[in-house]
Order: structure tokens, then C-alpha cells, then sequence
């Protein structure tokens, strides 16, 4: 391959079999396809490995055993990456033929920032959009210089084996690329909808603990404006439905970008009512914990003992739940 970029693409797949395809395709089938690409698979029970060895992806097999690190950092430290570069991509995600441009331009400079953010295109309900909000994340950058920080979500019922929605720690200077990925989920509305379901109930614990705050302060100041304002604005779904289908013109995108717009909205209320839901266990698990504290006669004589009462409906003989 000798035109291939110096690159090293991961790819994570669990039961990817409609998706990865078209991912892979994007990354070894043209003439400036990827020096080396893995498919990092959690034991997929659809067609994912034999399509990733039909691409001539190299294979590699990871469980989780429910501690840190997870999927991504795991990744990094015992894959024999062999090229200066790595990018980290979805299955649901491929590069564009303009982005593969850039990548021509910018992995073969000898100086220049340690790694990129990259923006993605996004299809909706199998149409791909041209406006609306578009997702980015710092994915590519120089082998050896990326990190997953460890946050406080171990025991998060939405969380799982791959890092959640925040960034790596880069060691050095950050740049964005204009081309955009294309992310193109072929899977149907009710997986996107109860993956999202488990991204909300994540978010909300990490907001309530404030746990993303130490990885937040590493990327641009203006992304961290950006989060911050939504984090603390009232109507946040509102905010986000207006963000995608106002200010980043979805509307031009007809209904579609109506379409996707309610979704950011729908999404963003879910996060809401998850906050809302942890606080009341928190609160009802601290009432249950610390009981009420009651004043009742001993005898005849008025002696007094002090008695902790049970709440209501619930038995002094049960020990009482506690939230996560």
C-alpha cells in the first residue's frame, strides 16, 4: 500500500454489522486509505468480526472487567500501533473524500499541533444533513501523546465500557480540520433512542457530581464557554432545538432538520428528568438513612426514651436502599 496515510484507525464495535461496512470502506478501499485499521470487538454475537476480516482489519477481542481503564484508553496502551498518527472512529462514522484530503496535507507535517478536532456531518433517519448542529470531538492525534482521564462513573446505571461524551488529554497544541466525517447511524430510531436514554442518565450523574470538570478544563476556552452556558440555561431542550434548527440553519434542511432538532430537544429534556429523578432517590435514600427522631413515654412516670421512626410504608426489620 504505497500511498497509504500514516495513520492507525481504532475502530469499537459491538454488533456492528449493518454499520461497519460502510465504515470500513471509507477507510481501506481507496487510494489513500489507512496505513493500519483495528476493529476492537466486545464479543458481537451479529456478522461484525467477519466483516472486519474481510476488509483485512486487524481483530482484537476486549472485555471489560468493570474497572478502569475502558475501552478507549485500553486501546492505547496495549494495541502495537505502529504509525505516527491515530484516529479513533465510530462504526456508525467514515471519512469523506475532502477529509481525506486534509488528512494528506496535515499527517505529514513534520510540526504542527498534536492533535485535531474533527466535525462530522450528520445523518438523520437515512437522509445526511447539510446544516443543523454539528457533533465534534478530538479524535485524531499524534500516537503517544493522548490520555482518557478517569472520572467518577463506575457505578453510573447509564454508563458502560467506553469512555462517555468527553475528551482526551493531548500533549501539546490543538487544531480543527474543516473537512467534516460523515456520522451515519443505519441502526433503527429505537436503538438511537435507548442509547441515548443511557447517555442521558449518564450526563445527569456526571453533572450532579461535577465529575467532568477537571477534563473540561483542557479543551478550548470556547468549548468550555459553550458547555457551561448550556449546562446553566434555563429550557435547556428549547436552547437545543433552537441552537440546531435556527442558529446552524436546519430549517434549510426541511424536515429533516426539523426532525433532528426535536431529537436534540427530546434528548436534552431526558438529561433533565434524569437530574431530577437522581436527586429525588438521593433525597428519599438520605431521609430513609437518617430516619426522624421521635420523643415517645416509657412508663407511667412520663420517663421519656428517644425512638427512630421508620418511614412510611417501609419496615424497621429491612435494611433501606441507597442510591448509586
Amino acid at each position: 500500500m504505497p500511498d497509504a496515510l500514516p495513520l492507525s484507525i481504532i475502530i469499537m464495535t459491538r454488533n456492528e454489522a449493518i454499520n461497519l461496512p460502510h465504515c470500513l470502506a471509507s477507510c481501506l478501499t481507496s487510494s489513500r486509505s489507512a496505513a493500519e485499521v483495528f476493529v476492537v470487538d466486545s464479543d458481537s454475537t451479529d456478522e461484525t468480526c467477519a466483516i472486519a476480516r474481510s476488509y483485512g482489519a486487524r481483530l482484537v477481542s476486549f472485555v471489560w472487567d468493570g474497572r478502569y481503564p475502558k475501552k478507549k484508553q485500553w486501546c492505547l496502551d496495549p494495541l502495537p500501533i505502529s504509525q505516527p498518527w491515530t484516529l479513533f472512529l465510530d462504526a456508525d462514522e467514515q471519512l469523506t473524500p475532502a477529509l481525506l484530503d486534509q488528512f494528506c496535507d496535515v499527517l505529514n507535517r513534520a510540526e504542527g499541533p498534536s492533535g485535531y478536532y474533527l466535525q462530522a456531518r450528520v445523518g438523520h433517519r437515512g437522509q445526511v444533513m447539510q446544516y443543523g448542529r454539528r457533533h465534534r470531538k478530538l479524535s485524531l492525534f499524534r500516537t503517544g501523546s493522548a490520555r482518557f482521564p478517569v472520572v467518577d462513573d463506575l457505578d453510573s446505571a447509564g454508563g458502560w465500557e467506553v469512555e462517555g461524551h468527553y475528551q482526551p488529554i493531548v500533549d501539546g497544541a490543538i487544531g480543527y480540520l474543516s473537512a467534516p466525517l460523515l456520522h451515519h447511524d443505519l441502526k433503527p430510531d429505537a436503538d438511537w433512542r435507548a442509547r441515548h436514554l443511557n447517555y442521558a442518565d449518564w450526563a445527569a450523574m456526571m453533572r450532579l457530581r461535577g465529575a467532568l470538570t477537571d477534563s473540561r478544563r483542557h479543551e478550548h476556552w470556547s468549548r468550555r464557554w459553550a458547555k457551561s452556558l448550556l449546562d446553566h440555561t434555563p429550557l435547556r431542550p428549547l436552547a437545543a432545538f433552537i441552537d440546531s434548527y435556527v442558529l446552524c440553519l436546519g430549517f434549510l434542511d426541511g424536515r429533516i432538520g426539523l426532525s433532528y432538532a426535536c431529537a436534540r430537544a427530546w434528548y436534552y429534556r431526558e438529561i433533565d428528568r434524569a437530574v431530577r429523578r437522581h436527586k429525588q432517590v438521593a433525597s428519599r435514600s438520605s431521609d430513609a438513612a437518617a430516619g426522624t427522631t421521635a420523643t415517645v413515654p416509657s412508663n407511667a412516670d412520663g420517663d421519656c426514651h428517644a425512638a427512630t421512626a421508620a418511614p412510611e410504608g417501609s419496615s424497621m426489620d429491612q435494611p433501606q436502599s441507597h442510591a448509586a
